[in-house]
């Protein structure tokens, strides 16, 4: 009995040790019963700044905020929060914190992004940071033999421009050039009684110039002279027997009859008024300063 006893001691003895060593552990046979507190580790890349700066000891199941502030002229291109992009936010807020966390800020200029096609160049050309505020001019330039077909801004066309500015930045922009190939053509030909020099088919290269010389036959004048006619520019020759009175002055068409009478013989001049063509006979040696337009 005594040796039953004792067992019996013994046991209950033993049930207590471990009892007392599972609650001395926190009841999960070891170790803590939890973190109390993290670390949130913040950085910032050039240009900017992040606060609070480096590790931050944050307690478990509180909330910790941070704000990203770039420098003059440049702005927050992304944060990263564990590797992740949040966007270009200036503030960021942990709540509830139960893990270890990183938050990253990028900063960066504004972006115009320049390209440009086969047979030319842009200058400058890719990425071009460009501070808040600034100006930015771009130069297109073809290769020989080639022209500035169309310049995009921001996708939108803006002509066949040799250069361009933008400015007052404050935004991203993209600028893209395009160039055409090969020789341009002028087709010129001369009416009766006259002649032009060169004639027919006249091959130019792009950004050239090509003169023409008009040469009436003798006793006989110029009289008009269409460049990308019949609807496109009217050239009246200052001697011509042909001008456009419609929009000129007082003075302006007496300068026209005192031309007129430096010519001798009789000859028919034409006037374009303001609706019909008036036509004239000019005997010589009248004084055709007292005629009426």
């Amino acid at each position: 009995m005594k040796g039953i006893k004792l067992k019996s001691i013994l046991a209950i003895v033993f049930v207590l040790f471990l009892t007392l060593s599972f609650t001395a552990c926190g009841g999960n046979g070891g170790g803590d019963s939890g973190t109390s507190a993290y670390i949130i580790a913040s950085t910032a890349g050039v240009n900017g700044s992040i606060s609070p700066d480096g590790a931050t000891t944050v307690n478990s199941g509180t909330d910790q905020t941070y704000t990203i502030t770039p420098d003059a002229s440049y702005d927050i291109s992304d944060v990263l929060v564990d590797g992740v992009s949040v966007g270009a936010v200036t503030t960021y807020t942990f709540t509830n914190v139960t893990a270890d966390h990183t938050i990253e800020a990028r900063f960066g200029a504004n972006i115009i992004t320049a390209t440009a096609g086969a047979n030319g160049s842009i200058s400058p050309s890719g990425d071009v940071e460009v501070s808040d505020g600034s100006d930015q001019t771009f130069t297109i330039t073809p290769d020989a033999s080639y022209y500035v077909a169309d310049v995009l801004v921001d996708s939108v066309s803006v002509g066949a421009m040799t250069s361009y500015t933008f400015t007052n930045v404050t935004a991203d922009h993209t600028i893209a050039a395009s160039f055409g190939t090969g020789d341009r053509t002028i087709t010129a030909s001369a009416g009766a009684n006259g002649t032009i020099d060169p004639s027919g088919v006249v091959t130019v290269n792009p950004g050239t110039d090509q003169t023409f010389t008009i040469t009436p036959d003798v006793n006989y004048f110029v009289s008009d002279v269409l460049v990308d006619g019949p609807i496109g520019i009217r050239i009246l020759p200052a001697s011509s027997g042909v001008q456009d009175l419609t929009h000129l002055t007082e003075g302006q068409r007496l300068q026209f009859l005192a031309e007129l009478d430096q010519f001798i013989g009789d000859q028919v001049f034409q006037v374009r008024g303001i609706i019909d063509f008036f036509k004239y006979r000019i005997p010589s040696g009248i004084q055709t300063s007292n005629i009426l337009m």
